[in-house]
C-alpha cells in the first residue's frame, strides 16, 4: 500500500514539474525535425470504435481514428476531418495512436507523407506537406492530457526485464553500428522474459517486430502497444551479427502496486458514500428537531 501511494505522489510530481516547465510528451520526445521545432500533422487520434472496425471490415489493431483537426494545419489543407480513419503512413500499416505519434515523431518539418484514410466512407490516398510546431500547448489541453497519460502508461504495461542506454557516437562505433540506430541493452534482469529468450548485456536491440529502435524512449512506447502474454520478435546485434529472438511479455512490476492503489481508491470511495449518507441522515434529524 506504501508503495502505490507513493507512487501516485511521484505522478503527481511529475505532472506538476513538467506543467511548471511547460513540456509537454511529443516535445520531450520528438527524435526528427530541427532544433526546437516538430514535424507537425495537425491530428488528435485514437482507437477506432468497434462499429466502425464493422462497418469497414477492419481487424482490431488496424489504424486510428481522428478525433479532431487543427484550423489552418496541414491536415485541414488537405480535408482531413474529424471522423476519418488513417489506415497507413507512406505505405506501413497504423497499429495504434502511439504507433502513429512515433512516425510522426520520425518526420521532419517539411517532409512529404503519404496517407491511406477512409474519408466520407471511401479509402483514398492523401500527400501531406508536414508544417513545423514549436511544441506549445494549450494549458487546459496538456492538464486535461497527462494524469490520464500517466495512468496509461504504468497500467498493463507489458515487461521485458532490460535496462537500455542509448547510443552515442562513441558507443554507436565500438558497436559497429549508427547513433540512433539501436539501443545497449546494459542488463538483463534474473527470471525476466528477456533472460528467458536469450538476451545477453551487451545485445545491441535494433527492432522490435518490424519497428526500428533508435532510443530507449522508442522502446517503451513501442512495448505499450502490446500486452502482457504477447509474444514480440525482437532483432539484435551480438558480436556484430543479426539476430532474432521470440520475448513473451509478462505483467509490468508495478501493476501490482496499481493494482492495490486502485483497491484503495475504491475503499475510500465507499467510505465517502457511506459519509454522505451519514450527513444527509444529520441534515434531516436537524431539520425535524429544529437544531434543537
Amino acid at each position: 500500500m506504501k508503495t502505490g501511494i507513493r507512487l501516485i505522489l511521484c505522478i503527481i510530481g511529475m505532472v506538476f514539474c513538467a506543467a511548471v516547465l511547460g513540456l509537454h510528451p511529443e516535445s520531450l520526445q520528438a527524435a526528427g525535425g530541427r532544433e526546437n521545432e516538430l514535424a507537425w500533422l495537425g491530428v488528435s487520434v485514437g482507437k477506432v470504435e468497434a462499429k466502425d472496425e464493422s462497418k469497414f471490415d477492419l481487424r482490431p489493431g488496424k489504424g486510428v481514428l481522428v478525433t479532431a483537426v487543427a484550423d489552418d494545419s496541414p491536415a485541414d489543407k488537405v480535408d482531413l476531418e474529424a471522423g476519418d480513419i488513417i489506415l497507413s503512413l507512406d505505405g506501413a500499416e497504423i497499429k495504434s495512436p502511439g504507433h502513429f505519434h512515433r512516425m510522426i515523431r520520425r518526420k521532419n518539418p517539411d517532409d512529404t507523407i503519404l496517407l491511406e484514410v477512409i474519408h466520407d466512407g471511401k479509402k483514398k490516398r492523401l500527400k501531406v506537406a508536414l508544417g513545423a510546431h514549436d511544441g506549445d500547448e494549450d494549458p487546459f489541453e496538456f492538464f486535461r492530457r497527462w494524469p490520464r497519460m500517466f495512468w496509461s502508461v504504468w497500467d498493463e504495461r507489458p515487461y521485458m526485464g532490460v535496462s537500455l542506454q542509448d547510443l552515442n557516437e562513441d558507443l554507436a562505433g565500438y558497436f559497429g553500428v549508427e547513433p540512433g540506430e539501436g539501443v545497449l541493452i546494459s542488463d538483463v534482469e534474473e527470471g525476466s522474459p528477456a533472460k528467458e529468450a536469450g538476451l545477453k548485456s551487451g545485445d545491441i536491440l535494433t527492432r522490435i517486430e518490424a519497428e526500428k529502435v533508435g532510443s530507449s524512449d522508442d522502446v517503451r512506447d513501442i512495448l505499450g502497444d502490446y500486452a502482457p502474454g504477447d509474444e514480440i520478435e525482437v532483432t539484435i546485434i551480438r558480436s556484430k551479427k543479426n539476430r532474432k529472438a521470440k520475448v513473451v511479455l509478462a505483467q509490468s512490476r508495478f501493476q501490482e502496486d496499481l493494482d492495490s492503489l486502485k483497491e484503495f481508491w475504491k475503499k475510500l470511495e465507499k467510505q465517502r458514500d457511506v459519509l454522505q449518507r451519514e450527513l444527509h441522515r444529520l441534515r434531516e434529524w436537524v431539520e425535524v428537531n429544529g437544531g434543537a
